[in-house]
């Protein structure tokens, strides 16, 4: 099914301002905000992580970047990190 038609079937009645709606795009943005953080969460030693990023090119936007930095846990494409 198409994303958007499944995300404004669910929408459907509740005004953008409800509760409702803003939790759920709360939920919406904490989940994707997780899958783009998790390849460069656990990076402390900032050095080598910056020069990782600058080799492959994605010091300006590490976000969602794959294969994963993580060097402590690896999650499956599309699987939640907890």
């Amino acid at each position: 099914a198409d994303v958007a038609a499944r995300v404004t079937e669910v929408l459907g009645g509740l005004h953008p301002d409800s509760p409702r709606s803003r939790a759920f795009w709360a939920v919406v943005g904490s989940l994707v905000a997780d899958a783009a953080a998790q390849p460069s969460h656990w990076n402390y030693k900032v050095t080598y992580f910056h020069d990782a990023l600058r080799q492959r090119g994605r010091f300006a936007n590490p976000e969602f970047m794959r294969p994963s930095m993580n060097t402590y846990y690896h999650i499956p494409m599309g699987s939640p990190s907890c």
